[in-house]
C-alpha cells in the first residue's frame, strides 16, 4: 500500500567533489564573462565596482544553492523561507541592474543542476545579444 502522503523530503542525494569543483568553476567563469559584459556595456552614473563583485559571487552562490535544495522539496521549501527573511536595502537604480542580477542567478542555478549546456549556451547568447544590443545603441 502506498503512503497518502509522498515522502516529499527526498532523499540524500550524493554529490561527488568533481561535481561540486565543475559547478563552482563552471558557474565562476561564466559569472566573469557577465561581469565583463556588464563593466563594458555600462552606460551612466551609478556604475559600482561592488555590483560587479557581487555578480561573480551570485553566480557561484546560486550553483551552492542549487546544490543544496536538489532531490528535496523541504530543503528548497526550508531554502525559500531563509531567502524570505533576507531584506534588501539597496534600492536597485537601474532595471538593467536588475537583469543582471537575474541573469547570472539563472546561470548559477543551471549549473548547480548540473545543466552545463543550458549554462553555457545562455550566457553566451544572452551576452551577444546585450552587446548586440549596446552596439546599436538600443533603447537611446
Amino acid at each position: 500500500m502506498q503512503p497518502v502522503i509522498p515522502d516529499i523530503g527526498g532523499s540524500l542525494v550524493s554529490v561527488d567533489v568533481v561535481t561540486v569543483f565543475i559547478a563552482l568553476m563552471g558557474s565562476l567563469v561564466f559569472s566573469l564573462v557577465i561581469a565583463w559584459v556588464y563593466k563594458s556595456t555600462h552606460k551612466g552614473l551609478s556604475y559600482s565596482q561592488s555590483f560587479q563583485f557581487s555578480l561573480v559571487l551570485l553566480g557561484m552562490l546560486g550553483a551552492v544553492v542549487m546544490m543544496v535544495a536538489s532531490g528535496s522539496l523541504l530543503r528548497a521549501i526550508g531554502i525559500l523561507g531563509a531567502f524570505s527573511l533576507i531584506r534588501f536595502r539597496t534600492a536597485i537604480k537601474d532595471p538593467k541592474d536588475m537583469a543582471y542580477i537575474l541573469f547570472t542567478l539563472s546561470i548559477g542555478l543551471a549549473m548547480g543542476a548540473q545543466m552545463y549546456v543550458l549554462a553555457a549556451m545562455t550566457t553566451t547568447f544572452v551576452s551577444l545579444v546585450i552587446l548586440l544590443l549596446r552596439w546599436l545603441n538600443f533603447g537611446m
